[in-house]
Parts: structure tokens; sequence; C-alpha cells
């Protein structure tokens, strides 16, 4: 996760979501959420009781996803949310999108919206 957004980033999660400090697992990788990665730590939290999910990118140069505009980085991201929805049902799952200045997020109901 870009240094720019960590930590407004976890303390609006924990806000939305009743979360302590040690309540969950974090993972980051390049790109966030919005691109291809591996499952190993997502899996790893499923089965170990996590069942809510946070799925997170961020715009305003992500260095990830290079060249990339901040509306085709959150399309992205709300196709992977739909994926995960489907492999994950049983959980609650929220989309996180940061920008300069702006922490948006937003529980994901059915049908992904």
């Amino acid at each position: 996760m870009d240094r720019r957004f960590v930590e407004a980033t976890r303390q609006a999660f924990q806000e939305k979501t009743g979360l302590g400090d040690t309540d969950f697992w974090q993972e980051s990788w390049p790109g966030g959420a919005a691109v291809a990665h591996d499952q190993l730590g997502e899996n790893y939290a499923y089965h170990h009781g996590a069942r809510i999910l946070g799925w997170q990118a961020h715009g305003d140069r992500c260095g990830g996803q290079p060249g990339i505009s901040n509306e085709e980085i959150q399309q992205r991201l709300d196709a992977v949310i739909a994926q995960k929805a489907e492999k994950f049902p049983v959980a609650t799952h929220f989309r996180i999108f940061v920008t300069e200045g702006v922490v948006s997020i937003r529980e994901i109901t059915s049908g992904g919206k």
C-alpha cells in the first residue's frame, strides 16, 4: 500500500467495521486489490475466521498501475470485488478507494453495489 494512505485507510476501515487494532490482517501489493495477485493471504485469513474483508486500491498515481486513470482503477477494483464476493459469500465486503485527502469506504451488498 502506498505510504501516503496507510494510516488514514486503516483508521477508516476500523471506524467503519468496528474492528480493533489487532482484529484483522492487512496485506498489500503493487496495484492493490484491483490487480491479479497471490491469493494465499486472503485464503489464510478467511480460513482462520476473517468474515469482514476490505478490498482496496488507490488512485492519484498508483505505482502498481502506472498510467491508469482513477476511473479505470475503480472499474478494475469493482470487478475484483464482484469475484471476491462470489468466492467468499459468507463474508461482509468493503470497497475502499483512496485518493489524496479522501478515503472512500462502503459496504458492498449483494450484486456488488
